[in-house]
Parts: structure tokens; sequence; C-alpha cells
């Protein structure tokens, strides 16, 4: 009764039943199906292609042309597509995308996930670190929210937005224009003060040149060759040199324009797409339906 109780059926195939040994289940075209509850418990399909099951082993799904899905819950859960392409999809670990040219695109919500371009060129979206994204020559455009976010334009010229900081916004001669809420004075092209105070108005420069600073009104600085700064808290759209607009508020679609006027969508809230070099979107929000899009369209 313990031992190897084999029962012959009508045409002497064997069935293993004993509930300790190795007990395989012989079926009518002699292919064995395992199904030991404690063993590695592969169950062989009809054309001979092993599909294991087992809950705590890796369990490695093979499918018809011998491809294996791994589907395990806690281990390193690779799903392997059909020309042997692996994309990670586990919860915690570095779960990399690896597209059509094993190009890997991270897209992990804590870590540090980069997205890597066609060109291999890193566009870092993370939320909360040093978010910079970098442009098709590599020049960074530092877009976030509490750090010292400065817009650097086509000349490398900062202007800085922030929006509690003595934001000091740097003309085409790198003249300081001051807008702070508190503090006052704006320096001119021949040091002469301008006030800036929040309830009174237009402070005419040397040259007749208004510069409204005001709060709550459409506050532009007019620059030394007449090219408008605008950097209202709630308004929204820096002009570069070239009369490109850098926009940098908080709550709008803030998208910054790069070199070659691609733009690169960095809102925290709404449809964040990172373009790529090739404008093949690569769509990385935390809540929306999160498809990352390969090379070759495929999600």
């Amino acid at each position: 009764e313990e031992e190897a109780a084999a029962t012959v059926t009508t045409d002497n195939t064997p069935v293993i039943t004993t509930e300790e040994a190795a007990a395989a289940t012989v079926t009518t075209d002699n292919t064995p199906v395992i199904t030991t509850e404690e063993a590695a418990a592969a169950t062989v399909t009809t054309d001979n292609t092993p599909v294991i099951t087992t809950e705590e082993a890796a369990a490695a799904t093979v499918t018809t042309d011998n491809t294996p899905v791994i589907t395990t819950e806690e281990a390193a859960a690779a799903t392997v597509t059909t020309d042997n392409t692996p994309v990670i999809t586990t919860e915690e670990a570095a779960a990399a995308t690896v597209t059509t040219d094993n190009t890997p695109v991270i897209t992990t919500e804590e870590a540090a996930a980069a997205t890597v371009t066609t060109d291999n060129t890193p566009v870092i979206t993370t939320e909360e670190a040093a978010a910079a994204t970098v442009t098709t020559d590599n020049t960074p455009v530092i877009t976030t929210e509490e750090a010292a976010a400065a817009t650097v334009t086509t000349d490398n010229t900062p202007v800085i937005t922030t929006e509690e900081a003595p934001a000091a916004t740097v003309t085409t001669d790198n003249t300081p224009v001051i807008t702070t809420e508190e503090a006052a004075a704006t320096v001119t092209t021949d040091n002469t003060p301008v006030i800036t105070t929040e309830e009174a108005a237009a402070t005419v420069t040397t040259d007749n040149m208004p510069v409204i600073t005001t709060e709550e009104a459409a506050a532009a600085t007019v620059t030394t060759d007449n090219t408008p700064v605008i950097t209202t808290e709630e308004a929204a759209a820096t002009v570069t040199t070239d009369n490109t607009p850098v926009i940098t508020t908080e709550e709008a679609a803030a998208a910054t324009m790069t070199t070659d006027n691609t733009p690169v969508i960095t809102t925290e809230e709404a449809a964040a797409a990172t373009v790529t070099t090739d404008n093949t979107p690569v769509i990385t929000t935390e809540e929306a339906a999160a498809a990352t899009v390969t090379t070759d369209n495929t999600p």
C-alpha cells in the first residue's frame, strides 16, 4: 500500500498514484503529466512543451514556440516577448522595460526613473529628485518646483523663476532685474533703482520704458532691448533671447521648449508625456494609463 502502487489500465499503461513518490500520471500518448504538490510540478502539454505552474518555485510558463514567460509574483518576473526580448514588470524591483532594440526605458515610481531616448540621451522625469530634462544638445533645463528652478536659454543665459527665493531675471546683457515682492529696488542699466511696490504700479525707467512688477496685473519686465520677460507667479511665459517662450508656471501646462522647439512636458498632474528625439511619446504618468511606447510603437 505504501510502496510503488502501480495501477495497470486497459492498454497496460501504468498510472502511478503514490502520494509520496514522484507521482507521474502517464497520458494516452505516453506524455507524462507531473502533479506532485511539493516537487517541481511541471505540466507537459500535447506537444511536449512544459508549462511550470508551481506556486513558490520559479514558475516559468513556456509558450507554443518555447518562449518562456515568467509570471512569479515575488521573484524577478521578467516577461519574455516573441523575439526573446525581456520586458521586466516587477512592481518593486528596478522595473526596466527593454524595447525592440534593447534600449531600456526605466519607469519605476521611486527609483531614479530615467527614460533613455533613441540616441541614449537620458530624460529624467522623477518627481522628487533633481528632475533635469536634457535637450538635444545635452543642455539641461531644470524644472523642479522647489529647488532653484533655473531655465537655461539657447545661449546658456539663466532665467531664474523661483517663487520664493529672490527671483532675479537675467536679461540679454546679463543685467539682473529683481522682482521680489517684499524687497524692492530693481537696478536698471545705469544703476538707477526702480521701486516695485506691490500696491503702486508702473515704474518708469531712465528711457521712459515702463517696468510693470505688480503682483496681480500683467507684470511684464521690459529688458534693455524691449524684449519682455514675464515673471508673474500666476500668468506664464518667459520669452528667451530668440523669442522662444519657456513656460514655467506651476499650474498651467508647463512645457519647456528645447533648442529645436520640441516640447518636453514635465507637469506633475497633467498627461506628462516626454517627447523623444524622433517625437515618439513616452508616457510616464503615475496615475493614468502609463503606457510606454517603444521605438516601433509597440506598447
